[in-house]
């Protein structure tokens, strides 16, 4: 799942970089890079909700997925 860089460059690439590092199977940097996504406080809501998707993606548990999937739904 990749975003083409007209969408937002910036959050393009970053959302991309998320997305390697998951399809490389490097879960825990993609766990990493997708919480300091949500967590940066200028991001645009849509921006947030990307990355909650595929942070939940990245999970293993079903309820931490659950939540993520709740907090994204909830944006």
């Amino acid at each position: 799942m990749r975003l083409a860089q007209i969408y937002h460059p910036v959050f393009a690439a970053e959302f991309n970089e998320i997305a390697d590092l998951f399809e490389a199977g490097e879960l825990y940097p993609a766990i990493n890079k997708a919480k300091e996504l949500i967590d940066h406080p200028s991001r645009p809501m849509y921006h947030k909700m990307l990355s909650w998707v595929i942070l939940a993606l990245a999970l293993d548990h079903l309820d931490v997925i659950k939540i993520c999937m709740q907090r994204a739904d909830a944006i």
